[in-house]
C-alpha cells in the first residue's frame, strides 16, 4: 500500500516538474511577446549597432574573415555616413527664376546736399528674398470661331463653313485640363492628401469642385496614362534584375467579395544599374499567379523578401533578402534588457548582417568590376561563416522563441541572399522595393480604402507614373501635365511615339527636369 502510494506521489511530482516547466516556458514566450510590442511601440527603430560592436565581434570570427576584411577600415567607412556638405544660399535658389526689383532714387532728386551737383549710380547692394505664390485657380475659355464664304450665302451656292483648329478637351464634356488633373494627382499620389481634403482646398480657392468630380476625372484620365504604364512594362521586363514587394488595399466594392477582405498592391521596381521603373499592380490576392502573370516571360534576377509565392515562380533566379534576417535578430536582442544585449547568441547574428553591410557601404559607387572582386575577397568567406554558425543554431535555438524565428528564418532565405554574390549589379536587400512601396502605404494611412476596383487600378497606373518620375529626377506635376496634354492630342500610340514620353527621354522639355 505504501510502495503504491509513493510511486503516485512520484508520478504526480514528476506531472508537476512538466506542468513547471511548460508553464515557464509559456511565461517566457509571453515576456518574449510583450517587451516586443514594447520595443516597437516606444522604442527606436533603428536597426544599427553601436560603434564597438563590430570590433568586439572580430575575436570571435576565424581566421579567413579576419583577413577578409580588416577591422581597423571599418570606422573610416562610418565616418563618411556623417559627412555633411553645408548649403549655400546659392544652392537653394539656383534653380528658380529670379524677378529683379530695383531701388532707385528718382532722377530729379538725385542732387548733392552738400554741393548741389547732380549724383551719379555708384553701385548696388542685392538682398535675396524666397516669395511663395499660392495656387491660382481660373477659367481657360476656349472661343471657337467659325468662318463662311459671304458670297456663297448670296448666289445660293453651298455654303462652306470653316471652324478654326482649338486643342482637344482632355475629358470630352468635361472642364478638365491637364494642369488641373496635374495638380490633383501630384497632391493625392504624391503628398498623400486625399480628396475629401482637397475638396476643402478648392472651395478656399473659390472653385466648388467635389471630390467625385475629382475622382471620376483621375479614373477618366488614367486612361491616357495606362499607354505609358504598358509601354514601361514592357521595358522593365526587357532588363536583367527586378525588385517586387506587396503590401495590402481595401476596395469596398469588389464584385463577389466582402467590403472588409484584403487586396493586394504589387510593387516591381528596376535595379539600380537600368533606367529607373516603378510599377504598381493591383491584385485581389496574395497568390503567386500575380507575379507569374506580370512577369510573364521575364528570365532575370528577382529580389524580394521571403514570401513563399515568389519561390514558386519558373525560371526566375531569387535574390534574398538579408535587412529582413538582420531585423529578425535585431527584435530576438530588444526581448531582453538592453544591457543584456550583447551576451545573446541574436547578438552574434545581427552583427554578422552588420559586417557584410559594411562591405556593401564601402565598395558602393565603385566601378562594376572592383565591387565583384571586393565581393568575392570580403563578403563570400563571412557569409559562408554566417551560414556555418545558423546551421548549427538550428539544433539548439527553440522554434518558438524570437531567437529560434530569426534562427529559422536566416536558415531558410541565406541561400537565396547569397544569390546577390552572383553579379556585382545586385543589392544585399530589398529596401529599393520597400522605399518605393512606402508612399503607397503613407496615402492609404490617409485614404484609407479604394472605393471600387476601376479606382484601385487606376490609382496603381498613376502611383507607378509618380515613382518612376521621381525615380528619373523629374517634377512630378510638370511631367504629368506633360503627358496628358501630349497623349490626349495623340491620333495613335506607337511604340516610338510613346517612348519620346518616357521619363528618360532626351525629348522631355527643360521644364519637367530638376536642374541639378
Amino acid at each position: 500500500m505504501i510502495k503504491t502510494e509513493v510511486l503516485y506521489v512520484k508520478k504526480e511530482n514528476s506531472s508537476i516538474k512538466q506542468e513547471n516547466l511548460e508553464l515557464k516556458a509559456k511565461n517566457n514566450y509571453y515576456e518574449e511577446q510583450f517587451r516586443l510590442m514594447q520595443q516597437r511601440k516606444f522604442g527606436s527603430k533603428s536597426e544599427k549597432s553601436d560603434k564597438n560592436q563590430l570590433s568586439l565581434f572580430d575575436d570571435m570570427l576565424n581566421e579567413a574573415e579576419s583577413q577578409s576584411e580588416p577591422a581597423t577600415k571599418e570606422p573610416e567607412i562610418e565616418q563618411i555616413t556623417y559627412a555633411r556638405k553645408k548649403r549655400t544660399k546659392e544652392s537653394l535658389i539656383r534653380n528658380l527664376p529670379v524677378e529683379e526689383v530695383h531701388h532707385e532714387i528718382p532722377e530729379d532728386e538725385r542732387i548733392c546736399n552738400e554741393c548741389g551737383y547732380s549724383l551719379h549710380d555708384m553701385g548696388n547692394t542685392t538682398r535675396d528674398e524666397i516669395e511663395i505664390i499660392p495656387a491660382k485657380v481660373m477659367v481657360k475659355r476656349h472661343i471657337t470661331h467659325k468662318y463662311s464664304c459671304r458670297n456663297c450665302e448670296n448666289t445660293g451656292i453651298d455654303v462652306n463653313i470653316i471652324t478654326a483648329d482649338a486643342p482637344k478637351p482632355l475629358i470630352k464634356g468635361s472642364m478638365a485640363t491637364p494642369s488641373a488633373l496635374s495638380h490633383i494627382m501630384t497632391q493625392k499620389y504624391m503628398n498623400a492628401v486625399p480628396l475629401y481634403r482637397q475638396e476643402k482646398y478648392m472651395i478656399s480657392l473659390g472653385v466648388n469642385l467635389s471630390r467625385q468630380t475629382m475622382s471620376n476625372w483621375i479614373i477618366k484620365s488614367s486612361e491616357y496614362l495606362e499607354h505609358i504604364y504598358k509601354r514601361l512594362h514592357v521595358h522593365l521586363l526587357a532588363q536583367d534584375i527586378i525588385h517586387a514587394d506587396e503590401t495590402p488595399v481595401q476596395v469596398l466594392k469588389e464584385e463577389n467579395r466582402k467590403a472588409k477582405q484584403k487586396s493586394y498592391m504589387w510593387l516591381y521596381k528596376s535595379g539600380d544599374y537600368d533606367n529607373m521603373i516603378v510599377l504598381y499592380d493591383y491584385r485581389t490576392s496574395r497568390s503567386h499567379e500575380n507575379p507569374k502573370q506580370f512577369l510573364r516571360g521575364y528570365k532575370g534576377y528577382l529580389n524580394t523578401d521571403g514570401y513563399a509565392a515568389y519561390a514558386k515562380l519558373k525560371g526566375i533566379t531569387l535574390v534574398g533578402c538579408l535587412a529582413h534576417a538582420r531585423r529578425k535578430f535585431n527584435d530576438s536582442m530588444n526581448v531582453l534588457p538592453k544591457e543584456h544585449h550583447k551576451e545573446s547568441m541574436a547578438w552574434i547574428g545581427f552583427n554578422y548582417c552588420n559586417r557584410l553591410y559594411n562591405i556593401e557601404k564601402a565598395i558602393k559607387g565603385l566601378p562594376l568590376e572592383e565591387r565583384n572582386r571586393k565581393r568575392n575577397e570580403s563578403s563570400k568567406a563571412i557569409f559562408d561563416e554566417f551560414q556555418k554558425w545558423v546551421k548549427e543554431q538550428t539544433l539548439t535555438s527553440l522554434p518558438k522563441s524570437a531567437y529560434g524565428k530569426a534562427i529559422i528564418y536566416a536558415n531558410n532565405q541565406l541561400p537565396k541572399v547569397k544569390n546577390y554574390l552572383l553579379d556585382s549589379r545586385l543589392n544585399i536587400d530589398n529596401n529599393s522595393a520597400e522605399r518605393s512601396i512606402k508612399p503607397f502605404v503613407i496615402g492609404r494611412k490617409n485614404w484609407l480604402f479604394s472605393n471600387t476596383p476601376k479606382g484601385a487600378k487606376s490609382s496603381a497606373l498613376i502611383y507607378s507614373i509618380v515613382e518612376t518620375a521621381k525615380e528619373n529626377n523629374l517634377k512630378v506635376h510638370e511631367y504629368l501635365r506633360y503627358l496628358l496634354t501630349q497623349l490626349k492630342e495623340m491620333e495613335s500610340y506607337s511604340e516610338e511615339d510613346l517612348d519620346k514620353l518616357l521619363p528618360w527621354s532626351e525629348t522631355l522639355p527643360d521644364s519637367c527636369k530638376i536642374q541639378n
